[in-house]
């Protein structure tokens, strides 16, 4: 099950325009969430998709890999993040047309966070992004998860989180609840997270 999650801040709810000035390549930031499931099909549909974009940031979970190798991110002027080198990353972020730094403190096998950097109305704006797996035999909330969000609130930064959390419930669309789904939406009644989910 997939969510997008993002973060109310002090100047209002992030969403995914911007009026952006000419350090971006377009005026619209797009995002993308999809877990590809390790297949060559749902990474080259990725890739398709992102081709004729001018900004995007795909967030992926459970890339096509060999050799603990991403593979087949060749898309031109794309920048690939991955959380940690270690043996099989779940999670990976793909920006293209957007300044973007990795924050290597905030990743792991399972989780990729970066931090964008662009241009709203002549003022430097920053929004940190989070790519995430939850896999089925890991308890929720990961320790991961909680400290990006209490450091996205301690420095007053808004956030997205795109995750695969194999959790179900209905306020994320779902037609049945788990004890997962359970976990993680009480886990979001504490955070200032707010579900962005579109469809199942």
């Amino acid at each position: 099950m997939s969510r997008l999650l993002r973060h109310n801040t002090p100047n209002g709810v992030i969403k995914g325009r911007y009026a952006a000035t000419p350090r971006m390549a377009s005026d619209e930031l797009s995002f993308i969430q999809i877990n590809v499931q390790h297949s060559r099909a749902g990474t080259a549909c990725l890739c398709k998709s992102i081709a004729d974009l001018q900004a995007v940031i795909a967030l992926v979970q459970e890339p096509w890999i060999n050799k603990d190798k991403i593979l087949v991110f060749g898309t031109t002027g794309a920048t690939l993040h991955r959380g940690t080198l270690d043996v099989g990353p779940r999670a990976c972020i793909l920006t293209k047309g957007v300044i973007s730094y990795p924050l290597p403190q905030f990743g792991d096998r399972d989780t990729t966070t970066v931090c964008l950097s662009f241009k709203v109305h002549n003022r430097e704006q920053w929004i940190v992004v989070t790519s995430i797996y939850m896999p089925i035999e890991e308890q929720l909330p990961t320790n991961m998860v909680e400290r990006i969000c209490s450091f996205c609130r301690d420095e007053k930064l808004p956030l997205i989180v795109a995750c695969d959390t194999n959790a179900h419930h209905p306020l994320w669309g779902g037609s049945d609840i788990n004890h997962r789904g359970q976990l993680l939406s009480a886990f979001l009644a504490t955070t200032d997270l707010e579900i962005a989910n579109l469809g199942n």
